[in-house]
């Protein structure tokens, strides 16, 4: 009797334990109870201003949240306990826009984050010009026509070439060949430039072209005279520090510089050697040469290049013979020529080259044959010329080419006359392109020579 009377009760104890360990006995339970200690979590989210746009889609790690056209606020669906980090960014802009994130990473304390701002604008182009070391800055509307940003122009160095944004849009540089700087520029909510408290910051002798890495954290310099690329970091403010080491050599008179979108391989094209320098990238964003270049003959006179966005293919324009090199980039980065020849067909002094963000279509500035050829891409990266093969460009000199992110126009910059302008183009399904307007910059006597829509 004592046994049975000493396991009844502890049957009964047990069972309120279960019972209070359950949130039982009768309790009211609101799922609201604070949970053990260390395993608190908490939301991550913020605001959302100017989304107009379907299609936005924000990420965290491998978390993501589709953001809806008109939203003012977000928030992950995943939540993250006290003292983990966040870094959220812009998975998928949304149509005919683009979103940057402010104050997008750090590390949840106790409370939800709530202070995560993404703001939202209409597509933006900058325009470079030689005369009066400057650029323009436009916000473009529906239709891809161009509205001047307030200010209209915003002053660079020295005979500005190239002009490059980071891949978030939060910052801009331009390469400023004859003042041998790079100037840096923060990028406002509506699109409009300001310099940073460091307005500009040296490189070596002839900047011509620039880029950034894809992950936002390096910048390079290509240098014509000094035959180098003078490397770069990114900091959180946008401004730009020397590596260590801070150069790389090239071939002579190195005049463009493309990055795999991996951003594992770069290559710089040398105009004056006939050839491309061939670089691996190593983690903290160092180039470091492989000991051969790629020949592409004396004289051929290599411009501009491009990477495919897949990461497959690089095109280099040849000014001194009319025509484009085409090569496959293998997974180690080697350069394998494309057909027979390796090389098809442009118009008189191609320049500048571009490519739609799909990778479907090639277009090239010849600089003296004032027109833009056009290209389709094959499934093994190999060009082949459109029909019509070429249109003509309304002003003399192009040089410059941006496709707008939505790939539905072109942008072509001419130097020469009747004036100082931005051809646009449309993009039609197969590719071809259709004039829509010839578009003037704010001083009649500039120069414009590149430009990019983002």
């Amino acid at each position: 009797m004592k046994l049975a009377s000493f396991l009844r009760a502890s049957m009964a104890a047990t069972g309120l334990l279960v019972l209070a360990a359950c949130g039982g006995g009768g309790g009211d339970d609101d799922g609201s109870s604070t949970p053990p200690p260390g395993s608190s979590t908490y939301q991550i989210g913020g605001s959302v201003s100017g989304l107009s746009g379907s299609g936005l889609v924000l990420a965290n790690g491998s978390s993501t949240v589709d953001v809806a056209s008109g939203a003012t606020s977000f928030n992950f669906a995943d939540r993250l306990a006290g003292g983990a980090s966040y870094a959220v960014t812009v998975q998928a802009q949304p149509a005919g826009q683009t979103c940057m994130v402010s104050n997008g990473s750090g590390t949840v304390g106790s409370a939800d984050v709530t202070s995560i701002a993404v703001s939202c604008r209409a597509y933006v182009a900058y325009v470079t010009k030689l005369g009066p070391d400057a650029l323009d800055q436009f916000s473009l509307d529906a239709n891809g026509g161009f509205a001047a940003l307030a200010p209209a122009s915003v002053s660079t160095g020295l005979d500005p070439r190239d002009i490059v944004i980071t891949p978030d849009g939060r910052f801009a540089y331009t390469a400023n060949a004859e003042s041998s700087s790079i100037s840096q520029f923060g990028v406002g909510t509506s699109g409009a430039l300001s310099a940073l408290s460091t307005a500009a910051v040296d490189t070596d002798q002839g900047p011509t072209d620039l880029a950034i890495s894809p992950d936002g954290k390096a910048l390079y310099s290509v240098n014509f005279t000094s035959n180098n690329v003078r490397q770069y970091s990114i900091g959180a403010d946008g401004q730009l520090t020397a590596m260590s080491p801070s150069r790389a050599n090239t071939g002579n008179g190195p005049s463009s510089i493309a990055i795999t979108p991996d951003g594992k391989f770069a290559y710089v094209a040398n105009f004056l050697s006939g050839s491309i320098t061939v670089f691996d990238v190593g983690s903290n964003g160092q180039l470091t040469a492989r000991a051969n270049t790629v020949s592409l003959g004396a004289g051929s006179g290599p411009r501009e290049l491009v990477v495919s966005p897949d990461g497959k293919a690089l095109y280099v324009t040849l000014n001194n013979q009319n025509a484009v090199a085409q090569f496959s980039i293998g997974s180690d980065g080697a350069l394998a020529a494309i057909g027979s020849s390796g090389t098809i067909a442009a118009g008189t002094q191609p320049y500048g080259i571009t490519i739609t963000r799909d990778g479907k279509f090639v277009y090239v500035a010849n600089f003296a044959g004032n027109s833009v050829t056009q290209y389709s891409v094959g499934t093994n990266g190999q060009l082949s010329l459109l029909s019509p093969a070429s249109v003509a460009t309304a002003g003399a000199t192009p040089h410059g080419l941006a496709v707008s992110p939505d790939g539905k126009w072109l942008y072509v910059t001419s130097l020469g006359a009747p004036g100082a302008l931005v051809t646009q183009y449309s993009i039609g399904a197969n590719g071809t392109l259709a004039v829509v307007d010839d578009i003037a910059l704010s001083s009649a006597v500039a120069s414009p020579w590149s430009i990019v829509v983002h």
